[in-house]
């Protein structure tokens, strides 16, 4: 009997020090949008990369809290990402030309990252995240531009045969969470996606040299969480 007892206040002692950890929703949904600045880092020789677009992305929030302070986040998004680069190449009707290529291109995204956040002060909760972010091409367009004499010579083309399916990024960042009360709470931050699997394939159609860059691009991550 005595050994009952004793377990009994060792078991409730155990879980006064674990509920505190787990108080409040362990899962959390919501809604998110993030403007982006994405450029290309050209590695193939002799490309050159020609500044960076303006894209956006949306979709879903998802997180699971392991305790107060940590938690597994991840998105499904729909981005809109792209960067621009020229290069030397045969067009076809023209001759040897020096292209600049306007690259848009739209994902879906699933980033999964681990968040470690502070506890609440005042209103606000401020956080870091780290992970990894596999994405899948949807669609690829190139909006391609040069000079032929004096003729200035654009074209809109699908090129997502030029684009590998599947792009890989390291992902980072930090932010802010502010209480609307109960569940609800606006989220903003800054995150860095930084791609390293090349996001171009085939040749060169006059050096014959393999084609290679990857994408990154800066976020700025608005939602809202419940």
């Amino acid at each position: 009997m005595q050994k009952k007892t004793l377990m009994t206040a060792v078991l409730v002692i155990f879980m006064a020090g674990v509920l505190p950890a787990q108080q409040g929703p362990r899962f959390r949904i919501g809604l998110t949008t993030s403007p982006s600045l994405a450029w290309f880092s050209p590695e193939t020789r002799d490309y050159l990369s020609e500044g960076p677009l303006l894209g956006l992305s949306y979709g879903l929030i998802g997180e699971y809290h392991l305790g107060h302070h940590y938690a597994i986040s991840t998105n499904f998004l729909i981005s809109n990402l792209g960067g621009k680069l020229s290069y030397r190449v045969l067009e076809p009707g023209y001759g040897e030309v020096e292209r600049e290529r306007e690259y848009r291109l739209r994902y879906f995204e699933a980033p999964i990252t681990f968040k470690l956040q502070s506890s609440e002060i005042g209103y606000f909760t401020y956080f870091g995240r780290i992970g990894f972010s596999p994405g899948f091409n949807l669609r690829a367009q190139g909006h391609d531009s040069f000079t032929q004499g004096q003729t200035r010579v654009t074209l809109e083309r699908d090129i997502k045969g030029d684009i590998p399916l599947v792009r890989l990024a390291f992902v980072v960042g930090a932010g802010a969470e502010y209480s609307l009360g109960g569940r609800a709470r606006l989220v903003g931050g800054l995150m860095y996606n930084n791609g390293f699997t090349n996001n171009l394939s085939g040749r060169n159609n006059i050096t014959n040299a393999f084609q290679s860059a990857t994408s990154s691009y800066f976020a700025l991550n608005l939602g809202v969480l419940f």
